[in-house]
């Protein structure tokens, strides 16, 4: 039994490890920018595509570092030593993928929001409460609790890489995953656009909803909390600069993370 359990925790901290250093790296990047606009934040496509994928990586991989955990346990008796890591590897990649897909839309709104600040700057508030108060809507809709359940399903997904067969079995359930965790978290990094794609607090805020509402055993009743005060929070932003600063000064403001 305690060499089970050593071998259990054991595998556990081969997953968690390597994705939450990665994490830890990609965060690092983010702290070094001097701060957080509205939009493409003065930035070529190609450098906020960068960034978003930096930003998404610190953000999303301590959850798929608590996903490949619990898969893992699902397929153990395909998972140990350096097949493990493989299979852990393809999955990784898979999810990233497409998450890392994911920077076109956000490249199309951050230009949304560029093109609006040149002509209508004062609006600017406006439509960044509108983005949060979507969001939450979505975090308090029917399709939002669908998703998060399948996200908060990860021995599903191992039973279903049994139905797939190859090397590139785990890359798949990797990428049916990502697709689910987007379906979930899609209105959660839009707002991230709306409030400055750099805005620490705010990714900090953002990255622990979507960990705890996968993660912890209340996590459905989290979405709905995060649903309310994002609602709040879209209402009260175009009459409390302080709460989105990023949204005044025609989306220029670049104040400290």
């Amino acid at each position: 039994m305690v060499s089970s359990s050593f071998s259990t925790a054991d595998r556990a901290a081969r997953v968690w490890a390597p994705l939450l250093a990665l994490s830890a790296l990609a965060w690092l990047a983010v702290i070094r920018e001097e701060g957080a606009a509205a939009g493409l934040m003065g930035l070529t496509i190609a450098g906020y595509t960068g960034a978003w994928v930096v930003m998404t990586a610190a953000m999303m991989l301590p959850s798929l570092a608590w996903f490949v955990s619990v898969y893992i346990r699902g397929i153990r008796r395909d998972a140990e030593d350096i097949v493990g890591i493989a299979r852990t590897l393809s999955l990784a990649v898979g999810y990233l993928v497409v998450w890392s897909a994911t920077a076109a839309g956000a490249v199309a709104l951050a230009w949304a929001f560029d093109r609006v600040a040149e002509s209508r700057p004062g609006t600017l508030p406006w439509i960044g409460g509108a983005v949060l108060v979507a969001a939450g809507v979505y975090q308090l809709s029917r399709l939002k609790l669908r998703c998060l359940a399948r996200c908060r399903s990860p021995l599903s997904f191992a039973l279903a890489a049994s139905r797939h067969t190859g090397p590139l079995r785990d890359l798949q359930v990797g990428v049916e995953h990502g697709a689910w965790c987007v379906a979930c978290c899609w209105a959660l990094m839009a707002t991230l656009v709306a409030v400055g794609t750099m805005s620490l607090l705010w990714m900090a805020s953002i990255a622990g909803v979507i960990l705890l509402e996968r993660s912890w055993i209340r996590g459905e009743a989290l979405a709905r909390a995060a649903g309310w005060v994002l609602v709040l929070a879209g209402l009260l932003t175009p009459f409390v600069e302080s709460l989105v600063p990023a949204l005044y000064d025609g989306g220029m403001h670049m104040g400290s993370m």
